[in-house]
């Protein structure tokens, strides 16, 4: 039965171990080629709220605001000033946020652990950010289906994670060693989330961005 696990992207099945020792058992599909996390050994809430305080994101951090930037600069020039966005997955201080209301734009927080207002999720928008926020879905078609929704017409999805690439040792990978990270993704799984959930691809970096353009 091990080698039974639908992949939580696309839901293609089976999907056989792909890498496994005393971080977990891992799973790629193939598929879309996401690889994720035994669904058994899935983090608990509290485990993850713990985690994610430890963050220190700070708005004064000049590194951390230039990391930031590889996303909000090139998405800022493809949205018009006073747009309305989305950042989901804000975490406990939402400096991408600030750093986009720094630009011109209009934008709501929402996470499930620190902003979990609701109402956010009952408008729709120009935009949507989701900034190392990807790697931490336990349930990734239904956090991708949810923004597609939440979305206008024509509106961006700005996505920041790192992808996997084929020339990584997966077991050393420094992306896998946070116990939070529990899917990560290719290019081709990028390319799957834009053919099913109506999107295209408007720019993709090597190794982390990938910005989305809502078709039509």
């Amino acid at each position: 039965m091990d080698d039974l696990q639908p992949c939580p992207l696309c839901g293609h099945s089976p999907c056989k171990i792909f890498s496994e020792d005393k971080m977990g058992r891992y799973y790629r599909c193939y598929f879309c080629s996401t690889i994720f996390l035994d669904p058994a050994t899935l983090p608990q809430p509290e485990a993850e709220r713990s985690r994610y305080a430890l963050h220190q994101n700070r708005p004064t951090d000049e590194a951390y605001l230039a990391f930031l930037r590889r996303l909000a600069d090139p998405l800022c020039r493809l949205l018009n000033a006073g747009a309305g966005g989305l950042d989901y997955g804000c975490g406990p201080v939402p400096v991408l946020a600030k750093l986009l209301e720094q630009k011109g734009m209009s934008i709501a927080c929402y996470d499930p652990f620190f902003f979990p207002e609701q109402s956010v999720l009952e408008h729709r928008y120009d935009f949507i950010t989701c900034c190392e926020v990807a790697e931490h879905f336990h349930r990734p078609k239904e956090e991708f289906s949810r923004m597609a929704q939440l979305l206008r017409p024509g509106g961006i999805l700005g996505i920041m994670t790192s992808f996997f690439r084929e020339t990584i040792n997966f077991v050393d990978w420094y992306y896998r060693q946070d116990f939070t990270h529990v899917s990560f993704y290719t290019k081709k799984s990028m390319e799957y989330v834009a053919d099913h959930f109506g999107f295209e691809i408007l720019k993709a970096e090597a190794d982390r961005n990938v910005l989305f353009l809502q078709k039509q």
